[in-house]
């Protein structure tokens, strides 16, 4: 037996002996070539392709992206050998072979030398005569003058442009690529390039680098306009920066708006969320801006601004993209970044920030409600729905409108909840009520959005959904049952909602909006007889105020017992299988029957909160047995 554990051990040490120094020469490698870069440089040219409407093979933009990753390659290796002098000082450059010594200069430059033949022979594989030849070549040239002269030029905006202007050139080299041409659409993106650089080089970059880059003498964007390191207060800021900063970002959003309002981007309210998704990422870049002085949030919100914005631009195109040319995108863009260490650390402040948001909009509702809304759309076609784009941009609507009125209904609670409910975000002074405001406006008017762009069936009910839940929160809330029914109602028209988009709807449908309707109205009853001595003290009238506890408790009753009934009644009538049956007793019905159980065996707060709880559980898991009626 120690024998054989030594062995084993044996075994393991040499295995991991073996291994170590091969991760540590894969990790090397990565760091050498700017592995965690690589998606951005990767989608440049795929989103060239998608401009000129590709509808390339696989085999095609294997080849796209490989001219693509001979440029990165070049781009920040040559980078890397002309910044050494920096580079050395830098705490954030430690690890590189070229600052180690791992790597000599003279290797390095001979691996950015065999780039460039390397990259045009693969350009070659893929026609499209000369114009994707000379947007190469253009580019090449580009970097390899920024990348000389990047942090020496007097005028450093200047040379942003020239890095600008050379990742450009890969967007005009995937659409010339393909088509052999480049239209209005293509220069609209590369422009869009050019900014996005700018901004990401001579702000984000020279902000992060600027004490390093002040030590050692460099001609930075930050510098120019007279940002500085204090050493009491951090990074400091000048106006003049910020102006320019939120003008580069004012520009990118107006290319996105200039694109949609031709029309160029295919789909409509699909390159709304582009739109959407940059003018949200403006919230990271007011946070960089902000919390500049920090670094390690500067690093991460800044991060996200970059990441948001780059995104912006894929929604953007996404209804010009066949599936194959949004899968290599997806891919290319997403695993090198999964491999970026500051990935982690990004996420981790985004959720110290935005934490309280998903308390504040319960995010759970909201996809359950999105989710509900997809089977409305499965029932009424009685197979995976066609438009597949519609249906995502309906879940979107109900999304928003189900976030926009759960805020709506904690800013008008805010005073009760001081008293029964004070971790809640507004009243833990987490958030303010005027923030809570515009959060509320804008989620509305981002659900508003997208509904009329996508028909005026689709605004119009949207619309008068958004008022009722905004009309329960200011009124109907302080009445017996009306307001528990106007949940439950708006709760069951996510399924109707979903219908409405296929254009036509189906038996099924109608059980599953009863079925909704029925478990959302009893746990709104719950809600309110474990509320009462809340709504007491400030004058609420509900079923839990009005009617003694042990009679409220028989009202929910008759509704759980009304739920239970209506969730088997498809199979009673034999418009259901017993596959259906055999799901939907076990996460519907039974858990529906032991809440009644639990709530009335004692009426005590802990014995409601608990029957809430598995209420909720019921409203997630009878969803799943939903789309057995299909």
């Amino acid at each position: 037996m120690d024998n054989a554990r030594l062995i084993a051990s044996a075994t393991a040490n040499s295995l991991g002996s073996y291994t170590r120094p091969l991760r540590e020469r894969l990790f090397a490698i990565g760091e050498f070539v700017r592995f965690q870069a690589l998606g951005g440089t990767l989608v440049l040219p795929l989103l060239g392709a998608a401009t000129a409407r590709s509808r390339a093979r696989l085999g095609e933009l294997l080849w796209l992206l490989a001219a693509a990753g001979s440029f990165h390659v070049f781009a920040y290796v040559l980078n890397d050998i002309n910044d050494r002098w920096v580079d050395k000082t830098e705490p954030l450059r430690a690890r590189s072979p070229l600052v180690l010594g791992t790597v000599q200069p003279w290797q390095a430059l001979a691996v950015v030398l065999l780039q460039v033949p390397l990259a045009f022979a693969v350009a070659s594989r893929l026609g499209g005569g000369a114009l994707p030849m000379w947007a190469l070549g253009t580019s090449f040239v580009a970097m390899a003058a920024y990348d000389l002269w990047g942090k020496r030029n007097r005028f450093p905006p200047i040379t942003d442009f020239v890095q600008g202007i050379a990742w450009a050139g890969l967007i005009m080299f995937g659409a010339a690529a393909d088509s052999g041409s480049v239209g209005p659409l293509t220069t609209a993106i590369a422009t869009y390039v050019v900014v996005y650089i700018v901004m990401a080089n001579g702000v984000h970059g020279s902000l992060r680098d600027l004490a390093n880059d002040a030590v050692c003498g460099v001609r930075s964007t930050a510098i120019l306009f007279g940002a500085r390191v204090d050493i009491s207060s951090g990074i400091l800021i000048p106006r003049s920066l910020v102006t320019y900063t939120f003008a580069l970002q004012g520009v990118l959003i107006g290319i996105l708006l200039f694109v949609w309002v031709r029309g160029d981007a295919g789909n409509q309210p699909v390159a709304l969320v582009g739109i959407a998704a940059a003018a949200g990422s403006t919230v990271f870049l007011f946070n960089a801006i902000r919390a500049a002085p920090d670094e390690a949030a500067f690093r991460s919100a800044g991060m996200l601004h970059l990441l948001g914005m780059l995104s912006a631009s894929i929604f953007l195109l996404a209804a010009l993209l066949d599936r194959t040319l949004l899968a290599v995108i997806a891919a290319s863009f997403l695993i090198p970044l999964a491999f970026h260490e500051w990935l982690p650390g990004a996420l981790r402040w985004l959720w110290s920030q935005v934490g309280w948001v998903f308390r504040l909009l319960r995010v759970q509702n909201c996809s359950a409600a999105a989710f509900a809304t997809w089977i409305g759309a499965l029932l009424a076609a009685q197979t995976q729905p066609t438009n597949p784009v519609r249906l995502f941009l309906a879940m979107a609507v109900v999304w928003l409108i189900v976030a926009a009125c759960n805020a709506f209904n904690d800013l008008r609670d805010a005073r009760i909840d001081r008293l029964n409910k004070p971790y809640r975000p507004i009243p833990s002074g987490r958030i303010s009520p005027r923030k809570v405001t515009w959060l509320v406006m804008g989620l509305g008017s981002g659900a508003l959005t997208i509904a009329w762009a996508s028909g005026w069936p689709s605004g119009a009910v949207a619309t008068t959904l958004l008022g009722l839940a905004l009309w329960y929160s200011i009124s109907l809330k302080n009445t017996v049952l009306i307001g528990n029914a106007s949940v439950g109602f708006l709760a069951g028209c996510t399924v109707l909602y979903g219908a409405l988009i296929v254009g036509r709807y189906s038996w099924a449908v109608g059980f599953a909006a009863v079925e909704i309707f029925l478990v959302v109205l009893s746990g709104e009853i719950l809600k309110t007889i474990a509320d009462r001595d809340a709504d007491a003290a400030i004058g609420y009238r509900t079923l839990g105020t009005w009617l003694p506890a042990r009679r409220a408790l028989l009202v929910h009753a008759v509704v759980a017992c009304a739920f239970a009934g209506a969730a088997v009644m498809p199979w009673l009538l034999r418009l259901a299988s017993g596959s259906y049956l055999a799901v939907t007793v076990p996460v519907a019905v039974a858990p529906i029957a032991a809440v009644i159980v639990v709530v009335n065996r004692s009426w005590t707060e802990r014995s409601l909160r608990t029957g809430l709880l598995m209420t909720k559980a019921v409203w997630f898991t009878g969803l799943m047995s939903l789309t057995l009626l299909a």
